[in-house]
């Protein structure tokens, strides 16, 4: 090798990390097994759509833009595109 060119040693200090983070994922996921209890379904998520506070109720919902109808989301001047919602507001008294 000529002088003044070196080397890169095989273990440097960004290697030894994901070398240790490997073998810890190894490690934990060898514990896991089969549970011998099922696991209790979750409770459905339930929102009402609506908050009330003093003599108020305000109404909320949110929706997908590419769930909206054509006619109705160009009506607002609404692009459906998959990365894009509306959200909307009403309040009204109780």
């Amino acid at each position: 090798m000529p002088a003044g060119h070196f080397r890169a040693r095989a273990s440097v200090s960004g290697n030894v990390r994901a070398l240790a983070a490997t073998a810890a994922a190894l490690v934990l996921a060898t514990g896991c097994g089969d549970n011998p209890e099922p696991v209790a379904e979750a409770a459905p998520y339930l929102d009402p759509g609506f908050v009330e506070a003093g003599g108020y109720r305000l109404h909320y919902a949110l929706t997908l833009a590419s769930d909206l109808p054509a006619v109705i989301a160009g009506s607002y001047g609404i692009q459906p595109r998959p990365n894009l919602a509306v959200l909307t507001f009403a309040i009204a008294l109780c």
